[in-house]
């Protein structure tokens, strides 16, 4: 090791060691930020202190890789990419057993591909979902937002968002069935953000889910059809 590495070497080495956060993989040019050259990076690599993952990602030996830590890098420079649909329930605390699988729904603007060491991550473009066209500036919970203890550059959808697209991906990521045992779970939408999306949604396949499931449904914070009313919703 000691032929391979200068005495400056092993100080930036020590420092990188220091100023990483476990469990998170190292992108080439947070590498790079940490003072480790092509030249560096290619001894540590041939040393074995760090393994490829692909091109630009690397992952220090013997490191635990995180689910938060692999999502956080994987969706770094993406700010429209976010933990939607049941992967965002799930981060509100709102599962089912039918629905205990391990696969991650993302959804954003455009096109995206996750990388395949993210682990088993499915991407939906859903830029004509909402349309926040007419809006400026922060959308609250209508938009994206870090969840609660979880690393800063992952965003997730609001409960109410996530609801809307769990219903989006009816017949094309889970059937009707597995909605439903989901939807039994949600007893707290705030409606002021529940309308404020449905107004916004561009979907009518979605409008039509949502009142179908919620119109006889109590105690999930809001009454459907005055809901419908007082956002100026056409019902189904």
């Amino acid at each position: 090791m000691s032929s391979l590495f200068s005495d400056t070497d092993l100080e930036c080495l020590s420092r990188l060691l220091n100023t990483r956060q476990a469990g998170f993989p190292l992108t080439q040019a947070w590498l790079t930020s940490q003072g480790v050259d092509v030249d560096l990076l290619s001894r540590l690599c041939q040393a074995g202190f760090l393994h490829p993952l692909d091109a630009q990602t690397y992952r220090v030996a013997g490191d635990q890789l995180l689910g938060d830590g692999l999502l956080s890098v994987a969706t770094e420079g993406r700010a429209d990419v976010h933990l939607a649909g049941r992967t965002a329930l799930a981060y509100h605390r709102i599962q089912h057993n039918l629905a205990a699988r391990s696969v991650i729904r993302l959804m954003g603007n455009g096109d995206y591909s996750p990388p395949v060491w993210a682990g088993d991550c499915h991407y939906r473009d859903a830029s004509g979902l909402f349309d926040f066209s007419a809006e400026e500036g922060e959308r609250l919970d209508l938009d994206t937002r870090p969840p609660l203890g979880g690393p800063f550059s992952i965003r997730c959808a609001s409960r109410e968002r996530a609801l809307l697209e769990l219903l989006y991906d009816e017949e094309v990521f889970q059937d009707r069935d597995e909605t439903q045992q989901l939807i039994f779970g949600i007893t707290n939408c705030r409606a002021q953000w529940m309308g404020a999306l449905l107004a916004r949604c561009q979907e009518p396949r979605v409008i039509e889910r949502f009142y179908v499931s919620f119109v006889h449904q109590p105690y999930v914070g809001f009454e459907t059809k005055a809901l419908f009313k007082d956002y100026h919703i056409r019902i189904p």
